[in-house]
C-alpha cells in the first residue's frame, strides 16, 4: 500500500511540474522579432555550359575567369570569350 501510494504522489508531482513548466513558455510577449527572409547571392545559381571541361576558375575586379583546354577565358554575357 504505502509503495502504491509513493508511485501516486510521484506520478502526481511529476504532472505539476509538466502542466507548470509549460506555463513558464507561454509567453506573448516575445523578445525577440522575425528576420526578414532576403535572397542572398550564394542561394542563386544558374549553369554555364562549355564544350570541353573548365580545369580551373576564379573571380577578379567583378570577372569570371577560367582555364579550358590550357587557355585562359573570361565570362563575358554569359559565354566564355578568349
Amino acid at each position: 500500500m504505502k509503495l502504491r501510494l509513493r508511485h501516486i504522489l510521484i506520478l502526481l508531482l511529476y504532472t505539476a511540474v509538466v502542466i507548470y513548466s509549460q506555463k513558464i513558455y507561454d509567453t506573448k510577449d516575445h523578445l525577440w522579432k522575425p528576420a526578414e527572409d532576403n535572397v542572398y547571392l550564394q542561394e542563386v545559381s544558374q549553369k554555364i555550359y562549355s564544350d570541353n571541361p573548365i580545369s580551373s576558375i576564379a573571380s577578379f575586379n567583378g570577372n569570371c575567369y577560367a582555364v579550358k583546354k590550357s587557355n585562359f577565358i573570361c565570362l563575358k554575357m554569359e559565354n566564355w570569350k578568349k
